[in-house]
């Protein structure tokens, strides 16, 4: 072998010595990377091997919470919840109708009347829709003033009150007057039946003389309140 020769071959460990480092480094960082998704990835593994079994117990076993020293299911106990409050409702309605001031007015006469809801969040709602189906009231929602305007417009089915919320989104963008929007256009249509705003405390202490000038029978904060506007429509 010549000197050139040997002086090559004598290169050869210097260079792999020289790389040695930072095929370690980059070996340390990948590994580091990876780890942040180990136990992610164990996690995924677990879940899904125990997902059949965990689905079995959900399925044969409701969850439960004590009530008076006695478990009961969380279903159980959200539906007697709605009843103690819907019982509640009722018997305050009653009370303030009884104690209020002598109004003309109808009650809701037929066989089973229809209110109109118009909120872009029906879920927020959803005791109070309980409670008027459970008295035998059909209840038809909209989530905007378009909707809501062409139920109207079809008469399909008789409308017999329409409840709103005040501001909601219409197309993607927050309109803090829809309610009072909705009322205006279904008074152009000549829809004379009540229509009631169901909104916040602030807005009724703030508003309550746009709701009236707009053409609406009233505005409230209050479920109960709501149910005796519905039960006396004062004209």
């Amino acid at each position: 072998m010549s000197l050139h020769g040997l002086a090559e071959h004598s290169a050869e460990p210097n260079a792999v010595n020289a790389l040695t480092p930072t095929i370690c480094a980059d070996a340390v960082r990948y590994i580091d990377a990876l780890s942040a998704y180990v136990w992610f990835l164990l996690a995924l593994v677990v879940f899904l091997l125990l997902y059949p079994t965990l689905k079995g117990i959900i399925r044969t076993r409701p969850f439960t919470i004590k009530v008076a020293g006695m478990e009961i299911d969380v279903q159980k106990a959200s539906d007697d919840l709605r009843r103690i409050v819907e019982d509640l409702q009722e018997q305050v309605s009653d009370l303030k109708l009884h104690l209020g001031p002598s109004l003309e007015s109808t009650r809701l006469e037929a066989e089973r009347p229809t209110v109109l809801w118009a909120d872009d969040k029906p879920w927020n709602n959803a005791y109070e829709i309980a409670k008027l189906d459970s008295d035998k009231v059909q209840v038809i929602q909209a989530r905007s003033t378009a909707e809501a305007l062409a139920t109207l417009e079809s008469g399909r089915p008789t409308v017999d009150v329409v409840i709103t919320d005040l501001g909601r989104v219409e197309n993607g963008t927050f309109v803090s007057d829809a309610g009072l929007q909705l009322i205006r256009q279904a008074r152009e249509m000549e829809f004379d039946k009540p229509i009631y705003v169901y909104t916040t405390r602030t807005a009724r202490q703030q508003r309550e003389h746009e709701v009236l000038d707009a053409g609406g029978d009233g505005i409230t904060d209050s479920p109960v309140e709501l149910l005796t506007m519905l039960k006396m429509r004062a004209r």
